[in-house]
């Protein structure tokens, strides 16, 4: 629903879209193989390890995705989100 309305307004112009053919030529490999090839790794993992294994990389995901975003990255993460992964 959301990419129906981005492209809405970017028809009608109200937002403007400035792109060039050698960033889409590289986007596209990375979004045909990133879908694919994460949900087949996940496929495996899932197959061969036990449940609890799989919840529990499940339930650290997220933690781990803040973690390394702030120490590779350098992104800053709020209160508010630091909250919110707290109560997971």
């Amino acid at each position: 629903m959301s990419f129906a309305i981005i492209l809405f307004l970017v028809a009608v112009k109200v937002i403007k879209v400035n792109y060039s053919w050698e960033s889409v030529k590289n986007l596209v490999p990375l979004s045909l193989l990133f879908p694919t090839l994460f949900f087949a790794f996940q496929t495996f993992g899932l197959k061969y390890s036990q449940s609890t294994d799989a919840g529990i990389l499940s339930a650290v995901t997220p933690i781990l995705t803040l973690m390394i975003a702030g120490y590779f990255l350098k992104e800053k993460t709020s209160l508010y989100q630091n909250f919110r992964l707290s109560c997971r």
